[in-house]
């Protein structure tokens, strides 16, 4: 700030030593970015549902996950049960609505169709905050496409089936 006061002119300056916000800044940027990869490397996301709002917020991770983008598309509790198998609808609703209104144990695996239209297999596990007055607030948690995992553990049980049916035939000729 510059003042004149009488016949002399004074510049009045302040400054603030911010090296401490900057490194706070870039270890906060680095954290969100090994967050991040880590999500990436296990096909998992985090989610928040603010129950008051009625807002979803999605990682980048649960985007690619249900093959949408994340620029355009704007996840709600609608979108979701849009996106997910006919048949698992109704069993993700009841949990939902127990997950809440009865603070039951949420934890479920369902089939989500993506827009391309290929299916995915993911597990979702999640909680609910509450405020002091027991009013849900927040539910959180977690989702992870688990579709290679299904695979194999179909592909392992179907073998095994079919060597028991050869066991069996083997048994029955002799």
């Amino acid at each position: 700030t510059y003042m004149a006061v009488g016949d002399r002119d004074y510049m009045v300056a302040a400054a603030r030593d911010i090296s401490e916000r900057k490194l706070s800044e870039q270890a906060l940027r680095l954290s969100e970015e090994r967050l991040s990869k880590a999500q990436m490397m296990a096909h998992v996301g985090n989610w928040e549902w603010d129950l008051v709002t009625n807002q979803l917020y999605w990682s980048g991770e649960v985007y690619l996950i249900y093959g949408v983008d994340p620029e355009t598309f704007v996840p709600t509790f609608d979108a979701v049960g849009k996106a997910m198998h006919p048949d698992d609808r109704e069993p993700f609703q009841k949990a939902v609505h127990a997950a809440i209104y009865e603070r039951k144990h949420f934890e479920m695996d369902y089939r989500l169709i993506r827009p391309d239209g290929t299916e995915r297999t993911v597990h979702t596990i999640g909680e609910v905050t509450y405020d002091n007055a027991g009013k849900p607030l927040i539910k959180s948690g977690t989702v992870q496409d688990i579709t290679e995992q299904t695979q194999a553990e179909e592909k392992l049980r179907q073998s095994e089936e079919f060597d028991r049916n050869i066991m069996n035939t083997l048994d029955e000729g002799f």
